[in-house]
């Protein structure tokens, strides 16, 4: 009976310790809200990134054409930069790059990588910037 009431004791802490990861989202954000093109801006990926595989390739994008991004081989996005190599196991981390030359306007990121069930690339945070009830969170407003 010790036994039986152990191994289920077990079984609900394993369950309870890897759940979270399982269902962890990243949810990145910029280091400043507002930049020049030229300036360095920051994303930093914290908590749920460990639930990607590596690459992650992070890409700008107008916040009116991101809700029509259907790949990442689409020409509305620009590439900023990629965090980790294939096969590395991705950490919380800073990806900085600096603000290319682009409209004045509202940006949002695309984040793609490749799914492991899949094998193809998606991207991880579609509709970020925009959310019902909190309003914009992920946007980079690029001025001159």
């Amino acid at each position: 009976m010790r036994r039986c009431l152990l191994v289920s004791a077990v079984a609900v802490i394993a369950a309870c310790v890897t759940a979270p990861a399982a269902d962890a989202k990243a949810t990145p954000h910029f280091t400043k809200q507002v930049a020049a093109p030229g300036e360095r801006v920051g994303v930093v990926f914290d908590r749920g990134i460990e639930s990607y595989l590596a690459p992650l390739e992070v890409y700008l994008v107008s916040t009116k054409d991101e809700p029509f991004i259907r790949g990442r081989g689409d020409r509305r996005l620009t590439r900023v930069g990629t965090l980790g190599r294939r096969g590395m196991i991705l950490r919380p981390a800073t990806l900085v790059f600096r603000v290319p030359e682009m409209a004045h306007g509202s940006y949002t990121l695309a984040v793609f990588f490749v799914g492991s069930a899949t094998g193809r690339w998606a991207n991880a945070v579609p509709g970020l910037w925009r959310d019902s009830q909190l309003g914009p969170r992920l946007v980079l407003r690029v001025s001159h």
